[in-house]
């Protein structure tokens, strides 16, 4: 017979604590007898069960990977970086190593971590600076670029490395990955970046529009750990954010009211587009053809940063079309989650098991690919890869625009385009006179928001009460029904002319597939402080009583339209959410305003041969 340590699992010892544990809180005079009882019987059925199942013995047991806590990783300003390294159980020769730079504690990792370490890698998850146990002040993403080229060279140099390091991750672990490679440490091979942001883009602000979100993650991130269940806690926010919505609160104060004894990201404000101080933030053309070094790159249909991930992926494959040509793009029907741990069904749609793709297993493959010469993954089928909702399949091709645009003009010649029931066309051919919508910041909100995905209810893709709530407030257009079905392919752009009656506002374009029983799916959308309308990087506020031309850039759709069904755009401000930052028309500082500040804002849409229209690219099938 075994001893019966060797028997008991770590559940069956916990069980047996937990037993002992409850008969001491009874009764002095039985506290000796159950104690003894309680172990008793929890041995004996750790002794049957062990023996029953066949369950390991110390004859085979061994841990799966050897671990280093609290590694200094010194930065050439003598600050040191916590490290955590995971390596093989028993190492033979030098290995490559996959590098995680995080602000979310190095733990959140370590099954990643762990899983290379299983597969001929070696794990290394590094703290940015003045996170968790790494020295300094954490200043989102400003010391991560050279922190990170100073964290490869030292991984590189580490008697267990073979001079070769990889990187991963997604979100702030995604840009960081972009930071660093423009940096173009020699030790670098290749970044994998899943959904980061494009600082001026979409973050912190989105195309100019302030994202209350921003003060929740910098509750998640603020001092040295993970803040989770206040960053978790949806009713807070959600009131915090509805009193911003009803102008209360200034954009600018909203860290004060939320408790914050400091402002973690003052810049945030500050600096709401594409000036110089987010421009040193990103990566530069300079940088990006100076790459060496192929990139996969992973977003989602439903990813919040989509668009600052394919304004990192256009700017790279622009300025370096040499390393592009080597370099693979993923587009997933997912959330912002999702690119991490793919998604079968997200907010009320079932994208079928195939969607559901073994990521770790893609990037190791990927990283053999670059490393050691493999084929190329099978799951990437093209320069870019993306999955067609609603034909359950995965599809390559060779960019983001595989299909021509078709226009679809804004017509409304029956009615005034401002209810579902009122609905304008989408048409072939332009219609002609003007569609009216007003925007009154002091109105009512909603919550709406597609970034948050599941936080608006697990059907939030199928169920958006959003559109029954604008009536008035927006206009709405509908194409006619598809005989045979299509496929749309590529990313919708509205391009809008329109007069306002003030020097600044808000546009939402939202464009959804409605069923022939009104079932609607969200496709796709996008968002635009009019002041920015001429780009990110200049302001010019609007000229009242002049027609104005906006572009709203739609993100990315891959999506098959059934028989029957049409297409349904809705374009109104997103200040009718209070999860977006409300405009108050005022053409003024839109952070240090309050409902004081509101003005109405009357939208005059142009309809005509010279008017407003959808650019959809679209194909019919046969």
């Amino acid at each position: 017979m075994q001893p019966i340590n060797s028997l008991m699992s770590a559940r069956n010892i916990a069980s047996a604590t937990h037993a002992a544990s409850i008969a001491r809180n009874k009764e002095d005079g039985r506290m000796k007898f159950d104690w003894f009882l309680a172990m008793t019987m929890t041995i004996a059925a750790a002794l049957t069960s062990s023996t029953a199942c066949g369950q390991s013995t110390t004859a085979t047991l061994s841990r799966p990977y050897q671990i280093a806590f609290n590694v200094a990783v010194p930065m050439r300003d003598g600050a040191t970086l916590n490290a955590t390294i995971i390596r093989p159980a028993r190492q033979e020769g030098k290995l490559p190593v996959v590098l995680i730079m995080t602000p979310y504690g190095a733990d959140r990792y370590h099954p990643v971590a762990a899983y290379f370490a299983q597969h001929g890698y070696v794990g290394a998850i590094v703290e940015v600076r003045g996170r968790g146990d790494s020295q300094g002040t954490f200043k989102p993403y400003v010391n991560d670029g050279d922190d990170g080229y100073d964290a490869v060279e030292w991984l590189a140099r580490q008697p267990f490395a073979d001079g070769r390091v990889v990187m991963r991750g997604a979100s702030y672990t995604g840009l960081v990955q972009w930071q660093v490679a423009a940096r173009a440490p020699p030790a670098l091979k290749t970044i994998v970046p899943a959904a980061p942001s494009y600082y001026g883009v979409d973050s912190p602000s989105y195309h100019g529009i302030g994202n209350p979100y921003r003060t929740r993650w910098s509750a998640l991130v603020a001092g040295t750990q993970r803040n989770t269940n206040f960053n978790e806690d949806i009713p807070y926010w959600r009131g915090l954010f509805a009193e911003l919505g009803r102008g209360e609160i200034a954009f600018r104060d909203l860290w004060r009211a939320a408790g914050f004894a400091r402002e973690l990201w003052p810049e945030a404000a500050d600096h709401p587009v594409l000036d110089a101080y987010w421009k040193a933030i990103n990566p530069t053309p300079q940088q990006l053809a100076a790459l060496r070094i192929p990139v996969l790159s992973i977003t989602g249909a439903y990813d919040g940063a989509q668009a600052g991930t394919l304004e990192h992926w256009g700017a790279f494959t622009t300025a370096n079309p040499t390393m592009a040509a080597q370099s693979r793009l993923l587009i997933g029907p997912w959330s912002h989650g999702g690119v991490t741990t793919p998604q079968r069904s997200l907010g009320g749609l079932e994208f079928g098991d195939e969607a559901a793709l073994d990521m770790l297993a893609l990037h190791l493959a990927w990283y053999n690919h670059v490393l050691n010469g493999s084929p190329m993954p099978p799951q990437l089928l093209g320069p870019l890869t993306h999955y067609l909702i609603g034909d359950h399949r995965w599809a390559g091709s060779p960019s983001l625009a595989p299909v021509t645009p078709r226009n679809y003009w804004l017509a409304s010649p029956d009615s005034d385009g401002g209810a579902i029931t009122r609905a304008g066309q989408l048409a072939a051919k332009p219609g002609q006179g003007i569609d009216t919508f007003r925007y009154d910041p002091r109105a009512t909100a909603v919550a709406w928001h597609p970034y948050f995905g599941d936080e608006l209810g697990s059907d939030h893709l199928v169920k958006d009460d959003f559109i029954a709530r604008i009536d008035g407030n927006g206009l709405i257009y509908e194409t006619s029904a598809f005989g045979r079905g299509a496929e749309i392919i590529g990313m919708p752009a509205l391009v809008l002319k329109a007069r306002y009656d003030v020097r600044d506002t808000d546009l939402t374009a939202v464009l959804y597939d409605v069923a022939s029983d009104g079932t609607t799916s969200l496709l796709s959308w996008d968002a635009l402080r009019l002041r920015y309308r001429e780009g990110l990087e200049r302001a010019k506020l609007l000229t009242p009583g002049k027609i104005e031309t906006a572009k709203l850039q739609l993100g990315w759709v891959s999506w098959r339209v059934a028989p029957g069904h049409r297409l349904r755009l809705v374009v109104t401000s997103p200040g009718v959410s209070f999860l977006w930052q409300r405009n108050r028309n005022s053409g003024g500082d839109v952070a240090a305003e309050t409902v004081a500040d509101s003005r109405v804002a009357t939208i005059a849409v142009q309809l005509g041969p010279n008017g407003s229209y959808l650019a959809l690219p679209v194909r019919d099938l046969p």
